[in-house]
């Protein structure tokens, strides 16, 4: 065969073939990407580089600023709408960050003595196994160094939320109870470094202790109704800190 046909057999083949590798590589790099801890360590390094680079600008709010620092708990907040706009607030969450990236990204901050600092992690270091002491010694050096880097006017801590449980789910009930003594160790470590403890937990848990399904869409993370609940119990004590209605 040749002549056009055999090309445009040829170039038919050819289509095929790019059709089934954009199908099959993103797979294949997933499959690998997660059986290959140097690549997640790598991308994950590449994403707390673009985080500090982004943090590193000033904010753009002649207001007093409240910085919120943390996991995605925070970062997927709408936190000015969810305050109806009566506070000046950056988010400066990122998804899956533990205790220690977060450390890493307060120093990158552009905003030097901030009104004050709200802060939320925790949930993926004891998620990944680790103990609720470690946790705590490793939220001791975040403090200081929200201190030493910001030296904002108050600190508030809120506690890590629970995650959905249910009967048959042993991990989740093992990391709930991990949470809950990782949050007993908190108002102390608040009170030693002149920090504020704020209890979210009741507010979007449900009878059992787990979070509360109407509130979550992955048993994790908040919904739109939940970010209200959570945002209802913080806005008293930090409009309290800050000086707003």
């Amino acid at each position: 065969m040749n002549g056009p046909l055999f090309r445009i057999v040829c170039l038919s083949g050819w289509l095929a073939a790019l059709v089934l590798a954009g199908l099959i590589a993103p797979k294949a790099y997933r499959r690998l990407y997660f059986h290959v801890p140097v690549l997640r360590e790598r991308e994950w390094r590449s994403t707390l580089a673009a985080k500090e680079a982004a943090l590193a600008s000033r904010w753009r709010d002649g207001r007093p600023l409240v910085v919120m620092a943390g996991d995605s708990q925070i970062e997927l907040g709408t936190w000015y709408d969810l305050f109806s706009g009566a506070l000046a607030v950056r988010n400066c969450g990122l998804s899956q960050a533990k205790i220690e990236d977060v450390d890493r990204l307060i120093a990158a901050i552009g905003d030097r003595r901030p009104k004050g600092v709200v802060l939320m992690c925790g949930v993926n270091n004891l998620s990944a196994g680790e103990a609720p002491d470690d946790c705590l010694r490793k939220y001791q050096a975040l403090l200081e160094r929200v201190r030493a880097e910001l030296s904002p006017q108050f600190v508030m801590v809120l506690s890590v939320m629970p995650v959905r449980e249910s009967a048959v789910d042993a991990r989740c009930r093992d990391l709930n109870r991990r949470i809950r003594e990782f949050n007993a160790g908190l108002p102390a470590m608040c009170d030693r470094n002149g920090a504020r403890f704020q209890e979210v937990g009741a507010a979007v848990a449900a009878g059992s202790g787990g979070l509360a399904s109407e509130l979550t869409f992955d048993g994790l993370h908040l919904n739109p109704a939940g970010y209200q609940r959570l945002a209802a119990a913080v806005a008293p004590g930090l409009f309290q800190l800050a000086g707003s209605p």
